[in-house]
């Protein structure tokens, strides 16, 4: 029985020795598993390569966008002839709409002013009100025998419409030194200058005596509420309106009675025929142009001036109130303190005044002037809109620029070397003190150097 064991062991052992059916099949499966990983790879990295060569490459989607270009065309011809519709009814509805809203009336604003050290800063200002106001035209008249550079320059860069005029008053009519405001009429010759532009300009114009508009007389010194031009748009003949800061009292005002004035709350003779400041009221453009005679008169005697225009246009039981039947005060009749100049005066004796050159006498941009029916019209050359002015004013001749700029030059280089000499004059005055000062400190702190005298 042991022998038998023994032979079949070694009979075993001699047979060939094969791995497990388990252990084949893992080795079969794992051998699958890699191809198709591999192949997986391979086929994601193919389509990974196609898609960059496709990219930037134009798509033939012609078939999928000719409905789209259709529709596109289609809308884009509805959307043209609504347009045309639109245009159509937009064409025949425009007389209407101008119809049924007449356009503004404008303002034109007759503005006196002088030569003097706020004239700009009063004239800016004003101009700066003025913008606010729609369809306003400022007639600026200047005391002076020609338009100086400097009310010529700010009016070009106002950005108003404007007529720039120039009127001197009369040697015995104006005011001398130390003379005060009231004694005589100031701006008659101006005032009455702008009513005779306006009376030319409006009839060269075709249809400029039907014109609606007003007028209204502002000193370049008053401050005014935006709300009285659109008071004063709507006047018939003539409309008043209270003004503050004036005569001596918080304000004047006419008195309204049953919509009617009455009488007028002055402090100053309320005898006279009208008894208010010449910004308390304005003249419609018509009433003006219907009466070619009515003007200031500068003989009046003082405070007459007003009423030397109205009594020739109108009746007290005519004039509009207005401003809320005159119990609202929206213009005022302010003034700009003289300024001091004792300062300037002490560095001009010095030689050392402000350079005259600045602010003084500079000229605007040059323009073209062309003629048209004894009016003219000047362009700047800027592009500005163009501004009338009657053929009798114009600019500086050639010869008078060139006296003006000689004489700049002449007074600058003066104030040039008044300059130069003062501050010489000061480096050597510091020089001397700081001379002075080391005496002093060696004298303190040095005394054998510096033995103080001996009185005998």
């Amino acid at each position: 029985m042991m022998s038998d064991q023994v032979t079949t062991q070694r009979f075993c052992s001699r047979l060939p020795r094969f791995p497990p059916i388990e252990s084949t099949m893992a080795t079969r499966m794992k051998l699958k598993l890699k191809t198709v990983f591999v192949l997986y790879f391979m086929v994601s990295l193919l389509g990974l390569i196609y898609a960059l060569m496709q990219l930037g490459q134009r798509c033939d989607c012609t078939e999928h966008d000719m409905p789209k270009d259709r529709t596109i065309s289609r809308l884009r011809g509805e959307l043209h002839r609504l347009q045309e519709q639109m245009r159509k009814l937009e064409a025949t509805k425009q007389p209407n709409k101008q119809q049924a809203k007449p356009s503004l009336p404008t303002i034109f604003v007759i503005t006196p002013t002088y030569s003097r050290l706020v004239q700009k800063a009063e004239l800016t200002r004003l101009s700066q009100t003025f913008l606010h106001v729609p369809q306003l035209h400022w007639i600026v008249v200047e005391d002076s025998p020609h338009k100086t550079p400097l009310v010529t320059d700010l009016l070009i860069k106002s950005g108003l419409t404007y007529t720039h005029l120039h009127m001197p008053t009369a040697k015995d009519r104006k005011l001398q030194e130390g003379d005060p405001s009231w004694l005589k009429p100031r701006g008659v010759e101006q005032r009455n200058e702008g009513l005779r532009w306006l009376r030319e300009d409006r009839r060269a114009q075709p249809g400029g005596d039907e014109q609606q508009g007003v007028v209204y007389f502002a000193d370049d010194d008053n401050t005014y509420s935006l709300q009285i031009f659109e008071e004063m748009r709507s006047t018939q003949r003539v409309s008043v309106w209270p003004v503050g800061l004036v005569g001596g009292m918080k304000y004047e005002r006419p008195v309204v009675e049953g919509g009617k004035v009455v009488r007028f709350h002055t402090g100053w003779r309320p005898s006279r025929p009208f008894p208010m400041d010449m910004a308390g009221f304005a003249v419609s453009l018509k009433l003006i142009l219907a009466n070619p005679e009515a003007c200031f008169d500068g003989e009046a005697p003082m405070g007459f001036l007003e009423s030397s225009l109205l009594q020739g246009l109108v009746t007290m039981d005519e004039l509009e109130p207005k401003a809320d039947n005159c119990s609202k005060v929206l213009v005022w009749h302010t003034r700009t303190e003289k300024p001091k100049m004792k300062r300037e005066e002490a560095l001009q004796a010095q030689g050392m005044g402000s350079d005259p050159g600045v602010e003084s006498c500079r000229f605007g941009q040059s323009q073209r002037v062309t003629r048209v029916r004894g009016v003219s019209r000047a362009h700047s050359l800027t592009g500005g809109s163009p501004v009338l002015e009657h053929s009798h004013t114009h600019t500086h001749t050639q010869r008078q620029q060139q006296d003006i700029r000689g004489n700049l030059k002449k007074e600058k280089t003066v104030w040039e070397a008044g300059v130069q000499l003062r501050t010489e004059e000061t480096d050597l005055r510091h020089r001397r003190t700081k001379d002075d000062n080391w005496q002093e400190l060696q004298e303190d702190f040095c005394p054998e150097l510096h033995p103080s005298p001996k009185v005998s």
